[in-house]
């Protein structure tokens, strides 16, 4: 997997996503940086905090967050997004 590090931006849960048949919504800054980082033709693995994190979950994020430097350590690639402009 690659992991990914962006700015989460003023309102985090606007733009809608499907991952797995499951929707979601995110940031319009996550979502242009996983349009950009997309490969047109073939599947690309991703972690993003947003949607591997269940964000409403407390104890889920309080267990998580600690792990996350493993997380990043462990990536195959760390890729920056820091937005459009």
């Amino acid at each position: 997997y690659e992991a990914l590090s962006y700015e989460w931006g003023e309102k985090p849960y606007e733009s809608p996503i499907t991952v797995n048949d499951i929707p979601s919504k995110i940031s319009l800054n996550l979502s242009s940086a996983l349009y950009q980082f997309r490969y047109p033709n073939r599947d690309r693995i991703l972690w993003t905090d947003a949607l591997c994190i269940n964000q409403v979950d407390k104890d889920e994020k309080n267990g998580q967050i600690p792990l996350m430097t493993a997380i990043y350590q462990q990536a195959q690639r760390v890729l920056i997004w820091l937005g459009e402009e």
